[in-house]
């Protein structure tokens, strides 16, 4: 519904911030698919915080990795997934994934 909100206001940027972590996993599965069907339709760019990688990697075309507040990788998602720029950057896409 918050969504909906949002994109009624036609934003040219959208910002969420952990937008699908109080969802059930079977749901977000379900929610994942309908925010893509949205974001392709409405061409809304859009700013997606996420501790959980999955969810960057399946949602997100560019990924910017922070540890304390220092940018990491800023990259498109496969070439951080390629290519991880440090040992944190690899053991999240490694570990996480």
């Amino acid at each position: 519904l918050g969504l909906c909100r949002a994109l009624m206001l036609e934003p040219r940027l959208l910002l969420l911030d952990e937008p699908f972590s109080a969802i059930d996993p079977i749901t977000r599965v379900g929610i994942y698919r309908t925010f893509q069907n949205v974001q392709n339709r409405e061409g809304v760019s859009t700013l997606l915080v996420t501790h959980d990688m999955r969810e960057a990697v399946r949602l997100a075309g560019y990924l910017v990795i922070l540890q304390d507040g220092r940018v990491l990788q800023a990259a498109p998602t496969r070439n951080v997934l390629d290519d991880p720029a440090d040992d944190y950057v690899r053991s999240l896409v490694t570990e996480q994934l």
